[in-house]
């Protein structure tokens, strides 16, 4: 009986672990572009580096990555890869009805058409420079998301 307590102690402060996790996430142009979190994919190229090196992603500091075989500073990360990581737009609703005029809705469905012919052709890393960066959040950030 004192073996089955322990054991169900010991799986849920691990559960409870897993949960506050530190996520890194990629910002460009105070837009969201990609969100890495415990066990993902993280394929980067460090400055002054030919190739892109893969690694599993463990943790996030305020300055670093951890990965599985190192600890990379952000400022020696050069690109970051996209694959597997999708773009977010953020669409805002102000609940306004729609504008009927012609000389806005033909405007409007021009940029609608090409902006859906670009939502097919993403790009494949993103380079770390000013505007992009990267940031570690913690549970509690708007950033942040469970799985839950």
């Amino acid at each position: 009986m004192q073996l089955k307590s322990a054991l169900a102690i010991l799986l849920l402060s691990a559960s409870f672990l897993s949960v506050g996790q530190t996520q890194l996430v990629l910002f460009n142009k105070g837009k969201l572009v990609a969100r890495f979190g415990y066990g993902d994919d993280f394929t980067y190229k460090l400055k002054k580096s030919a190739h892109f090196t893969h690694g599993v992603m463990l943790g996030a500091t305020e300055f670093a990555v951890i990965t599985f075989n190192d600890t990379i500073p952000f400022s020696s990360i050069e690109r970051v890869s996209l694959k597997g990581h999708s773009q977010l737009n953020n669409i805002v609703v102000h609940g306004q009805k729609p504008d009927m005029v012609p000389s806005v809705w033909k405007p409007s469905l021009v940029l609608v058409a090409s902006g859906y012919a670009l939502k097919w052709t993403h790009k494949k890393s993103q380079r770390i420079r000013f505007p992009a960066k990267l940031l570690a959040v913690e549970r509690g950030s708007p950033f942040y998301k469970s799985d839950q």
